[in-house]
């Protein structure tokens, strides 16, 4: 683990206003119309002409022709054959038009052909559910479910299996984790990991961490695996890159191979502050400026070793394939990691290169071929194979004043330019519905430069696309029903989950000192904020907290510097996100409020923390008065948030007390 960072067509038959006007979709209308009786009622030929019974002849050869491709139709399937084969038989009795006649008694033929097949269709197994055996079925209900074999009279599904025993089996016995059938298409369930429990036997049969886990192949602690690293030995661990373990005293290489499943759960936090560097690291690992090709690793701290070219390779705190900003020779990275992360805190990037100014692309230029921007705050997004712009965002589909109309793919190409800022700058964001009382209060703030558009880069996440005002559009995430916990607030991690990670995926954050996140109600002054923290050091991962009982980090202001979140992102890539190999977004995140999770993820990854009362004041009615609070909440209306903007800028009496630093603060407090 990183301790840092179809073709053809389809009908709609019997419709409610006209019945027997059947519509090929992509195709073209056709109105066979239900015939009258008396206009086209064959039931006796005495005083009919021939030239009617011709025409009703032709009208149910026009229908028996359209039943008949709707019984070849594959977009309806087998079990349409009974609407084709009522609707003749209903002709018939309607009329005595030998064609109708003619046509029932073939729909009773296709009949028992069409009821052989369905038996047959019904004989077949189902698909498996969650836990039933897939043996028989050989293909499993639920998304991204592959049906794997336990032994020769048991398989089940599951989105992976490793060999070995498996901690939610019943029993301690071996898999061989054989596929059977194909994989279930899409993505796995959410509530997958969360729903698994290590079985009894774990406590007594599977090894502590640090112990030699070859013979059990198992792990008592949860969000473990049995890793070995030579036929000798395999120990507990949460993930394992093949290659040297800077926090093995051995510096021999793993080869990572798993014994069997993880322990369901989460890391404990425990288990990271007892990670320490090796002695070793420091002599045999590369310093930092230096080939990490041959050695792997890295002996600076929250370094990796990535890949450049075949004849380099270089330790960095992160690494985005394309050109590297910060390196003299613009050639791109492939940036293969080589290796695994020394733990610890890597340090702020230095100046960037001279050549990103002359080499990178300006606007309106394509930067597909070079994949990167002159301007600052600029990321290179493609649009297709053979276009793509330099944009501070980018949202997937049809941009709205693009002249051809043609989807963006909105991948990134290469890093994105830092802005030229002066320290420390923010990057803030919020949260919230596309409508109703919260939009129009961010919308309020948009117009005013209130709030978090008072900062040099902001983001606002919505369920859909929000106009915002001046220019301004939200973030779409998609759904954010959520339940309330039984504490009163709302369990909307998952929700805010989206949002951190719509974050990574643009990178904005990378640009800035701080990350600010706050809510539509929640009046915060940047200039305040700014003189509170200008004095933490920004080369040291820090989370700021705003309350002393209960959770530590309350929503309307959660203050994190860029390494902080840095470490949480190489912790839990949006990649990992729900399943039991993240360290906070994990399948048990979603059953708290997201503020409650965001504290307790940066006390699990070491994140320091401090303590400053005049970051927050929450007061009902909100009260704005005291020029020492940088945040004031709640301002539920636009009203309340007028009346507050208004009593914050109203000249301050004579003994109001002006905010310490956070640093001093901190001294004084000590």
């Amino acid at each position: 683990m990183f301790f840092f960072r179809s073709a053809g067509a389809s009908y709609d038959l019997l419709e409610q206003n006209d019945p027997w006007d059947v519509n090929l979709v992509g195709g073209t209308r056709r109105s066979v119309g239900v015939p009258e009786r008396g206009s086209c009622d064959a039931g006796s030929t005495n005083g009919e002409s021939e030239s009617e019974r011709d025409s009703c002849d032709a009208r149910f050869l026009q229908i028996g022709e359209t039943l008949s491709k709707l019984v070849c139709c594959q977009t309806l399937g087998k079990r349409c054959m009974a609407v084709v084969i009522m609707s003749c038989i209903v002709i018939a009795i309607l009329t005595t038009c030998p064609s109708a006649v003619k046509m029932a008694g073939s729909a009773v033929k296709m009949a028992g052909a069409a009821s052989s097949e369905m038996a047959e269709l019904a004989a077949a197994p189902q698909c498996a559910p969650r836990g039933a055996s897939c043996m028989q079925s050989k293909c499993c209900q639920e998304s991204g479910m592959q049906c794997y074999t336990k032994n020769a009279a048991w398989a089940t599904c599951m989105p992976r299996c490793t060999s070995g025993v498996q901690t939610t089996d019943v029993e301690p016995a071996f898999w061989n984790c054989e596929k059977v059938g194909p994989r279930t298409a899409g993505s796995i369930p959410m509530d997958y990991w969360g729903g698994l429990f290590p079985a009894d036997w774990v406590k007594t049969r599977c090894s502590k961490n640090g112990d030699n886990c070859v013979g059990p192949g198992c792990c008592k602690e949860a969000g473990m695996t049995c890793f070995s690293k030579n036929e000798n030995w395999a120990s507990c661990k949460p993930a394992c890159l093949p290659g040297i373990d800077p926090t093995d005293p051995d510096p021999e290489p793993w080869n990572c191979v798993p014994l069997g499943s993880t322990t369901p759960g989460p890391v404990s936090a425990s288990y990271w502050s007892t990670m320490a560097v090796a002695p070793w690291v420091a002599r045999k690992c590369s310093p930092l400026g230096t080939n990490c090709q041959s050695s792997k690793c890295c002996a600076q701290p929250g370094y990796a070793c990535y890949k450049k070219n075949e004849a380099w390779a270089s330790c960095r705190a992160g690494c985005l394939p394309g050109p590297d900003l910060w390196d003299v020779d613009p050639a791109p990275w492939d940036c293969t990691q080589l290796g695994p992360r020394t733990p610890g805190t890597p340090k702020p990037q230095g100046a960037m290169a001279n050549w990103v100014a002359q080499t990178c692309t300006g606007e309106p230029s394509s930067c597909q071929a070079k994949q990167c921007c002159k301007n600052p705050g600029m990321q290179c997004y493609q649009k297709n194979a053979y276009y793509a712009a330099c944009q501070k965002s980018c949202l997937r589909g049809i941009h709205s004043n693009d002249p051809d109309q043609t989807a963006w793919t909105c991948k990134k190409l290469g890093p994105r330019t830092p802005g030229n800022w002066t320290h420390p700058s923010f990057f803030c964001w919020l949260v919230t519905k596309s409508s109703g009382v919260e939009a129009n209060l961010v919308k309020l703030q948009r117009f005013n430069k209130w709030g978090v558009f008072q900062c040099e880069e902001w983001a606002v996440f919505s369920d859909v696309v929000m106009d915002l005002g001046l220019g301004g559009q939200s973030t779409p995430i998609g759904d954010m029903t959520c339940q309330k916990g039984p504490w009163g607030s709302w369990m909307n991690t998952m929700v805010f989950a989206k949002a951190w990670h719509s974050i990574y995926e643009t990178g904005q954050y990378l640009n800035h000192d701080w990350i600010v996140k706050a809510d539509p109600d929640a009046v915060f002054l940047l200039d305040r904020l700014k003189l509170n923290l200008a004095s933490v050091p920004l080369s040291e991962a820090w989370a700021i907290h705003n309350n002393k009982t209960g959770t530590p980090m309350l929503g309307p202001m959660e203050i994190l510097n860029r390494v902080a979140l840095d470490i949480y992102y190489a912790n839990n890539p949006p990649s990992l996100s729900g399943t039991d190999k993240a360290v906070c977004e994990t399948p048990w995140m979603g059953t708290g409020g997201e503020d409650g999770y965001l504290s307790e993820c940066m006390q699990i990854l070491g994140v320091k923390t401090v303590y400053h009362k005049h970051i927050l004041l929450n007061w009902k009615p909100i009260k704005c008065t005291d020029p020492a609070y940088v945040t004031f909440h709640p301002a539920k209306t636009e009203a309340d948030y007028r009346r507050c903007m208004k009593e914050i800028m109203a000249p301050p009496p004579p003994s109001s007390m002006t905010p310490l630093p956070l640093m001093e603060f901190m001294r004084k407090r000590w």
